[in-house]
């Protein structure tokens, strides 16, 4: 069997000059892009950090498994309700010291800035929305989440927040509430 040279190939004609210039544009813009997106990333926390964030999350991990557990597991043909959050913070946990065993070199972490204050506000909101949400329903805590994730920590305009708050907390209401049928607390 011969290897056919590319130049002679009826199938796919030989690369043109422009089409060869096209491909350096191309390359030199995305090596561009990559090192101005290097340039602006936030400088390495450490190994501390690492170490840190494995160990708080071995903690949710634990601490979600024995809560689970208090629920109840169940058994296999009859799972209770505690199986899959059980599960879910076994493998959390595992991660965990996965991550605190091997994660000591790695380079992904970030410092703490500025920016870092949107996670923690991603967060309160959200333990805001769990705490309200048996006393007045997911109705407005889940139109409040919205609007404070699209406008404050996504930017959007004002329009735009209300518009999508709105919307979203309606299909969510029609699909949960009365598609699925599941019984959320609410206000309606």
């Amino acid at each position: 069997m011969s290897v056919s040279d590319p130049a002679s190939d009826p199938v796919r004609p030989p690369a043109s000059a422009s089409e060869t210039d096209e491909a350096a544009l191309l390359q030199a813009e995305a090596d561009r892009l990559a090192a101005e997106m290097e340039e602006a990333r936030p400088p390495h926390a450490g190994p501390a950090a690492q170490v840190g964030a494995a160990l708080v999350t071995l903690a949710v991990g634990v601490l979600g498994a024995i809560g689970s557990y208090g629920l109840g597991l169940g058994e296999p043909a009859r799972p209770g309700p505690g199986l899959w959050p059980f599960a879910i913070s076994v493998v959390i946990a595992v991660l965990s010291v996965v991550l605190l065993v091997t994660g000591r070199g790695l380079q992904d972490t970030e410092r703490f800035s500025r920016a870092s204050l949107q996670t923690l506000i991603g967060l309160a909101t959200l333990v805001a929305l769990a705490a309200l949400l048996p006393l007045i329903g997911f109705e407005i805590p889940a139109l409040l989440l919205m609007f404070v994730w699209l406008r404050l920590l996504g930017k959007e305009s004002w329009r735009s927040s209300i518009v999508i708050s709105i919307c979203a907390v309606a299909a969510f209401y029609v699909l949960f509430v009365l598609l699925l049928q599941i019984p959320l607390p609410r206000l309606i």
